[in-house]
């Protein structure tokens, strides 16, 4: 449950933002990922995963800043559970076409690199593979180029690289110019190749075309 102590609570330092956020990403975590109201797929293992996964754009920051050493700690243990085929909490394996983990999975990318020392670094190589396997099999599940799922393939082909394992490179260059024809000017880009603009299109359009600038 969210905590509602912190409506109308004045954020007015960085150790303000920094307790609510650890008060928003620790209660859904430590209750298995269980986060009120709708999530974007109904199957019992994409709602623990995007219960898991989602926090991390909070959680990841907080961890590189070095203030996240219980939750880096917390999160490493949950790759390895994930990756763990005979665990209760394994991750299943994405098929099929577009697969929600894709989605979610560019929060492990992105924050992989982000917090790299407290992330990465720590894991034993074979659970290192099994975290690039995983990415893979989740980009190998995307097959139409249509909207703001094109940057999150980006930033886990960028990720990859920046952590020093193989990435297509062409891929990267090649969605990167179909965003572009998602673009009306003056900052603004369009949910596909139509005039799709709602509350979405700033957080997955504009915000990730920064993230892949910072992972390039």
């Amino acid at each position: 449950m969210i905590d509602t102590t912190l409506v109308n609570q004045p954020l007015l330092s960085r150790a303000d933002w920094h307790a609510a956020a650890e008060r928003l990403v620790w209660p859904p975590l430590r209750a298995g990922g269980v986060w009120p109201g709708p999530r974007s797929v109904g199957t019992p293992f994409m709602m623990r995963f995007e219960g898991l996964m989602r926090p991390l754009w909070i959680a990841g920051p907080m961890i590189a800043s070095g203030q996240g050493g219980e939750l880096a700690a917390w999160y490493r243990q949950a790759f390895a559970d994930g990756l763990n085929p005979q665990h209760p909490a394994r991750w299943d394996r994405p098929t099929g076409s577009m697969h929600q983990a894709l989605v979610e999975s560019a929060s492990l990318a992105f924050n992989l690199v982000l917090a790299r020392r407290e992330l990465w670094d720590p894991l034993p190589v074979e659970l290192q593979d099994g975290l690039e396997r995983w990415l893979r099999e989740c980009v190998a599940t995307f097959d139409r180029s249509i909207n703001n799922w094109n940057l999150f393939v980006i930033l886990i082909e960028l990720a990859l690289q920046q952590l020093g394992r193989p990435h297509n490179e062409a891929n990267v260059t090649g969605l990167l110019a179909e965003v572009e024809k998602m673009y009306h000017g003056d900052g603004w880009y369009a949910d596909g190749y139509y005039r799709q603009f709602d509350y979405y299109v700033p957080w997955a359009m504009q915000r990730s075309e920064e993230h892949t600038s910072e992972l390039q």
